[in-house]
């Protein structure tokens, strides 16, 4: 397989898929499988039938609560099987049976301290399973909540800024002192609309009063073509409002 970079898109990691045949006796249909994914990728699972494969993926994409390990999909754990941390506490209590047994046994003189010692290290690693469970647990239920929410981040972050421009813009339009609403229109006004229509430039419409009467009417004629009526009332109404 040829590598276009070191990104992980996906990561199994210890995966244990157990399926109960009832009291006592489990299947193991996926057990302690470890494999990653990278970005470029084409990976491939191979094996005999019954071997795996399909538990494997359908674990991956969440139709078992996978027994133990955990799934990482671009860093993010969305599968998490608790039979480890479990086992875990279950081994510490009984090497902490055995090691209280071993004390009481030996008759010391600070067996008492050895003891309340072995029970305070017992007491930390149950703790800490505990929190690996609680965290496990939350991953599990919340990933896809939690995967959205990332993607959510990265779209405001990428359009926030185009956002706020386009409402100032937006604003801006509101509050612009230029409105073709009045009760009167004033020569800038008349102006801008004229300048709107044909594509003249604002300065070329606000010459002299020698240079509007003179070229107004020939420079309209020039941009509206077809139009010769429309453009003489309207260079006639602009050289009446002058009069």
């Amino acid at each position: 397989m040829t590598k276009v970079d070191n990104n992980v898109l996906l990561k199994v990691e210890n995966l244990c898929q157990y399926f109960s045949l009832g009291p006592g006796r489990e299947l193991k249909a996926v057990d302690n499988v470890s494999f990653e994914i990278h970005k470029g990728e084409v990976f491939g699972l191979v094996g005999e039938s019954g071997c795996g494969k399909t538990t494997t993926g359908r674990s991956i994409i969440k139709l078992y609560d996978i027994t133990s390990g955990n799934i990482y999909f671009k860093g993010v754990r969305i599968c998490a099987g608790l039979r480890s941390y479990k086992d875990a506490i279950k081994k510490a209590k009984a090497q902490a049976k055995a090691k209280i047994a071993e004390i009481n046994a030996s008759g010391a003189i600070d067996s008492a301290e050895q003891i309340a010692q072995v029970k305070a290290e017992l007491k930390a690693e149950v703790a800490k399973q505990q929190q690996l469970i609680k965290e496990a647990k939350h991953d599990h239920k919340n990933c896809n909540k939690m995967y959205a929410a990332e993607q959510i981040r990265k779209v405001i972050l990428k359009y926030e800024g185009l956002i706020s421009a386009a409402k100032t813009e937006e604003e801006n339009v509101k509050n612009a002192k230029f409105t073709l609403v009045h009760e009167s229109v004033s020569e800038e006004e008349i102006g801008k609309i004229v300048s709107r229509w044909t594509g003249i430039p604002g300065a070329k419409l606000t010459e002299s009063e020698k240079s509007k009467t003179l070229h107004l009417d020939e420079e309209l004629h020039k941009r509206i073509i077809g139009q010769d009526e429309a453009v003489t009332k309207v260079t006639e109404a602009i050289i009446r409002s002058k009069a």
